[in-house]
């Protein structure tokens, strides 16, 4: 069936269009690699604080102390705690040390966010102006991590650029009234 469409102008005319066909083709879709569940997997506390998940079903449960803890997880674990937590994941709080599970949980994206300890003193090596573009790709709770990581530095007296401190600060939205330097 031909689409019309009408147009008017002094003279009244008709135009028809033909119809297209689209070609479509299909890919075959990658496969994950099947991962055996009772597998257990190395999980990291990435946040600047204690971490704890307890399953709502199954025997999952994780409780991390402090910063760079780890503890052995199954995948199926993991896969429960990615339907019922998946905050732990998006908000970059749990590493999970094995790349065939973190493709075969499809967290790829928010594994590659996190900011492993390398990478965040590495940071503190930019420039200021450099630290504040990367920090504007950051989700809020890595900020967060690096705010954190940086009052450490500055209270055991390795970090003293205050251009650095200033733009990490404005990126958490600390007011210059509270900022460390003024303290």
């Amino acid at each position: 069936m031909a689409i019309k469409k009408t147009t008017t102008t002094e003279k009244s005319t008709q135009k028809t269009t033909k119809p297209t066909e689209k070609k479509t083709t299909r890919t075959a879709k990658p496969k994950r690699k099947e991962v055996d569940l009772s597998q257990s997997v190395l999980v990291i506390n990435m946040t600047q604080g204690s971490l704890t998940y307890v399953a709502k079903k199954g025997t999952g449960y994780l409780e991390l102390s402090e910063y760079l803890d780890s503890d052995y997880l199954t995948v199926e674990e993991l896969k429960i705690m990615k339907s019922s937590a998946r905050g732990m994941f998006d908000k970059g709080w749990l590493f999970v040390d094995d790349e065939d599970v973190v493709e075969f949980l499809g967290i790829k994206k928010q594994m590659d966010a996190i900011l492993l300890p390398d990478e965040l003193d590495d940071l503190f090596e930019l420039p200021a102006d450099e630290l504040r573009e990367r920090l504007k790709s950051l989700s809020p709770s890595v900020k967060e991590t690096v705010h954190l990581a940086m009052k450490k530095k500055y209270e055991d007296g390795e970090l003293a650029n205050a251009h650095v401190i200033r733009a990490i600060e404005e990126s958490v939205n600390i007011d210059n009234n509270v900022s460390i330097l003024n303290i």
